[in-house]
């Protein structure tokens, strides 16, 4: 007696998660807690980590501590410690790759307990988020030059809703028109 089973869609299956891990650069992994040993990391994580396979065959709880970014180590030590971390935590935080290069990453991460409620296992994500992060860096650099600008140009600025009432207007309005841009916020610009 035999029983024979397709395996190709569970290939394909497969095959579509790496995949759409790579596009999206998401690793997962699982970590035994009690042997202080990772039990499962996908292939992505050494490519976030910018890790030769050849030179780093396997990904250990070493190799992490000394890639996390050295001013993000207490944190990242601290949300392990916390009480917070019982169930999950996300956490965004820089590592430092092999070849000096910094990489913002996200990890959301789950505790598993047992029946005793002794913490065993911690299984989760890691995702490279360095795009986003230096974009959002960028956009609040910009927001501050323009602000500067704004209050500290020679030229007054308002800006008036729909309904002709001033929502904002720069500091040296003081200088153009007499008077504070507090007293001239909520007004009408047409009366």
């Amino acid at each position: 007696y035999s029983v024979v089973r397709d395996a190709s869609d569970k290939y394909k299956t497969e095959q579509r998660l790496i995949k759409a891990q790579e596009m999206a650069r998401v690793a997962n992994y699982e970590f035994d807690v009690i042997d202080n040993r990772y039990t499962y990391v996908s292939d992505t994580i050494f490519e976030i980590f910018g890790l030769n396979r050849e030179i780093y065959p396997e990904y250990t709880s070493e190799l992490f501590w000394s890639l996390v970014h050295p001013d993000d180590s207490n944190m990242v030590k601290q949300t392990l410690a916390a009480p917070a971390h019982q169930f999950s935590t996300t956490l965004t935080f820089r590592i430092v790759r092999p070849n000096g290069e910094v990489v913002y990453i996200k990890r959301n991460r789950e505790a598993i307990y047992d029946k005793e409620g002794r913490l065993v296992k911690t299984i989760g994500t890691i995702q490279d988020v360095s795009d986003l992060v230096r974009s959002e860096q960028a956009l609040r650099e910009s927001d501050e030059r323009f602000r500067f600008l704004v209050q500290h140009g020679n030229e007054m600025i308002a800006i008036i809703n729909e309904d002709g009432f001033y929502t904002f207007v720069s500091n040296n309005v003081t200088q153009v028109l007499g008077y504070t841009a507090e007293k001239l916020v909520g007004q009408n610009a047409m009366s």
